[in-house]
């Protein structure tokens, strides 16, 4: 009640004074009509300078936020049996860029599959020009595909394992990149950075899920004779140098793999079609040890000379 008093007395008040204050309306009318034109002039003015604007508001570039601070990571890899090293700069700004993203995937309707997270991480733009120099690096050494391939896959398996994030619980599934820049990694991570590498090099390949299992490997496209599970892809162990098909490994807190819940294709490239060799030598390497630990002397030698083609680590 008390404010529809204070309402009716202000409009009074208007009534009563509304001569003295018309012509001040008026001449602030007339003021903003007259200013009109300056004003526009004034924001036109603004924005033939916005080229000066963007550059005065403009962050970092691209090469100051990401390729900053450095460090120097030494791989190695086999071609031919032959071990080898190589050094590539790793960048600060990269590796804390993808280790602050999130590891999730909003939804409303339908939950995210494996196949969602596996592009989130290998489809990043910044990361995919991050790794070019290795991609690069594989395509300027070796002379066939068939050995780009393989030279790609050694580098991934003589990434070492990383034991302490699998043993103190402290995986962050991290991105390809930050496998390199670590120089460690776990089998899903690992298995990304060589499906990664392997898709720009060119070559069909896939991600084996083998999930009840907490376990992932890579499939490269390869001949039905040598493929694995009638899938068209042969089975590459990513964590431990061993030979191409070779999936009778033994595995912490699992044993042997019994069967895989996703094959998940990436990409349809180009085929490994020197398979045969690597094919027929897991057979014999596990020929020879399902024999147990006692072998004769022709026997051991052929078992070490596997393992040194290979360059499989006893007791990984």
């Amino acid at each position: 009640m008390r404010y529809g008093w204070i309402l009716f007395l202000i409009l009074i008040l208007g009534f009563i004074f509304w001569g003295d204050i018309q012509p001040w309306f008026e001449s602030l009318s007339e003021e903003i009509k007259d200013s009109n034109g300056s004003i526009l002039n004034s924001v036109v003015k603004e924005f033939k300078n916005i080229d000066e604007i963007e550059y005065s508001i403009s962050g970092p570039t691209v090469e100051e936020l990401y390729y900053s601070g450095n460090k120097s990571v030494t791989y190695t890899y086999r071609t031919y049996g032959q071990p080898h090293e190589v050094t590539f700069t790793v960048y600060d700004g990269v590796n804390d860029y993808l280790s602050g993203l999130s590891r999730y995937i909003s939804y409303y309707q339908n939950e995210p599959t494996t196949e969602d997270f596996l592009l989130k991480n290998i489809d990043n733009e910044i990361q995919i020009e991050a790794i070019q120099p290795f991609v690069d690096f594989i395509e300027e050494n070796a002379e066939t595909n068939n050995e780009k391939a393989r030279m790609a896959i050694s580098l991934v398996q003589n990434i070492p394992y990383d034991y302490n994030g699998f043993y103190g619980d402290d995986l962050n599934s991290k991105y390809a990149y930050e496998v390199l820049y670590t120089n460690t990694g776990v089998c899903g991570e690992k298995s990304e950075l060589l499906i990664h590498l392997l898709r720009e090099l060119g070559f069909g390949v896939a991600y084996l899920n083998f999930d009840s299992q907490s376990h992932a490997a890579v499939g490269i496209k390869c001949s039905e004779e040598y493929d694995y599970l009638d899938s068209g892809y042969c089975f590459v162990e990513s964590t431990v140098p061993s030979m191409i098909t070779d999936d009778q490994g033994d595995y912490i807190d699992t044993g042997k793999l019994t069967e895989v819940e996703e094959i998940i294709i990436v990409s349809n490239g180009l085929s490994l079609t020197d398979v045969k060799e690597d094919y027929n030598d897991a057979i014999r390497l596990n020929q020879i040890q399902a024999m147990g630990l006692f072998l004769d002397m022709s026997t051991y030698n052929e078992w070490e000379n596997l393992i040194d083609k290979y360059g499989i680590i006893v007791g990984e």
